[in-house]
């Protein structure tokens, strides 16, 4: 299967894409819609209405396609495949683990920290543990569900695997879809605002946290983009994915004379400084795609 599409068509496949997913959100009933980001009942409706997105825009992109000897099978093409699939669960994954060393240390001294502050028990279950060492692991089984799950999985799919053979076939280059793409999916979490203003945030407020979100995002993007497209797995970036909604974005609160881990400032900088520099070194090499099989990276340079 293969896609011969203009760049202005795929262009508006992707605006298509990032439209449906935002959109479907708030086609639900308004009852739904005025309830808190976190209600479970406004979460479990939500659920379906991505889950419906992720369903039709495969298919569409699959209708768009055409099928012959040349390119590849529609599933491949959406990161679905077996070859390297072991490498691709492992290897871009650990970068991020490295990545995120500095967070990593500065949660564990701030874990074993607190004990001595606040008088808690060392002895806590496995679920406190979580609750406390990962910023973003909620007791809210159905935000858990979204944060960690579904939130990853539906994104990647739709703004990466579904984007990437639009783009592609365009015959842009790989730099531009990287550079470019990311752009959709940081202006689809502008939506958010909507919800900041329902909780009764000030604007000032919602502009600082929009912005610094969707600076996050698009960096994010980009570095999710580059992954695929190397790769070829939807695994590996939903993984990825996965681990960076649970830590959430970096603190760096350990720098404030007033935290309770600042007297491990220089540990903690230390890590961050070994992540970052691991994280760049391990970047190209351990996202070969001879590991993996991927045609992705190859394709889009012989087309350009």
């Amino acid at each position: 299967m293969w896609f011969d599409i203009s760049l202005p068509t795929a262009v508006a496949g992707c605006l298509g894409i990032a439209s449906s997913f935002v959109g479907s959100l708030y086609l639900l009933p308004r009852s739904i819609q005025n309830l808190s980001h976190d209600n479970p009942t406004r979460i479990w409706y939500r659920f379906g209405a991505v889950s419906l997105v992720c369903v039709g825009t495969p298919v569409a992109l699959f209708l768009l396609g055409k099928t012959g000897t040349t390119g590849m099978p529609m599933l491949e093409w959406i990161g679905i495949r077996k070859e390297g699939l072991v490498s691709a669960t492992v290897l871009p994954l650990g970068l991020f683990v490295t990545l995120f060393l500095g967070p990593i240390a500065h949660h564990t001294f701030s874990y074993f920290q607190e004990p001595v502050i606040v008088g808690r028990d060392k002895n806590t279950s496995l679920l406190e543990f979580l609750n406390e060492f990962f910023p973003n692991f909620s007791s809210n089984s159905a935000a858990q569900l979204r944060n960690i799950l579904v939130a990853p999985i539906s994104e990647e799919l739709c703004f990466r695997a579904c984007m990437a053979p639009l783009l592609l076939s365009a015959g842009l280059s790989n730099s531009m879809i990287i550079t470019c793409a990311p752009l959709f999916f940081g202006v689809a979490h502008l939506h958010h605002a909507i919800d900041h203003v329902r909780d009764g945030w000030s604007i000032s407020q919602v502009v600082k946290v929009v912005a610094v979100q969707f600076t996050y995002t698009s960096i994010f993007g980009a570095l999710e983009m580059f992954i695929y497209l190397r790769t070829g797995h939807l695994a590996s970036i939903c993984l990825i994915h996965m681990w960076c909604n649970l830590l959430g974005l970096p603190p760096l609160s350990f720098l404030n004379a007033h935290s309770p881990v600042y007297e491990h400032r220089q540990k903690i900088g230390l890590a961050y400084g070994i992540g970052i520099v691991g994280f760049i070194a391990g970047l190209f090499p351990l996202t070969d795609p001879s590991i993996y099989g991927c045609k992705l990276w190859m394709l889009n340079s012989i087309q350009n």
